[in-house]
């Protein structure tokens, strides 16, 4: 169970999407999660005025 990574595909979500499956995952005891695809994050995700997709990911999933 220490191995298990879940694997959220952000490409196929919406921002609301993503942190919800990041959410579920956690409460289901999930130590690690990967987000797919990076590039896509990077380049096309949904960017907040100044702030990109994957820091409001990071701040709204994992509070940081």
């Amino acid at each position: 169970p220490e191995r298990v990574w879940a694997g959220v595909g952000t490409h196929m979500a919406t921002y609301e999407g993503t942190v919800d499956m990041i959410g579920i995952a956690r409460g289901m005891g999930v130590l690690g999660i990967m987000l797919f695809s990076y590039d896509w994050a990077v380049a096309s995700g949904e960017a907040a005025g100044e702030v990109p997709f994957l820091r409001r990911v990071g701040e709204a999933g994992f509070g940081r």
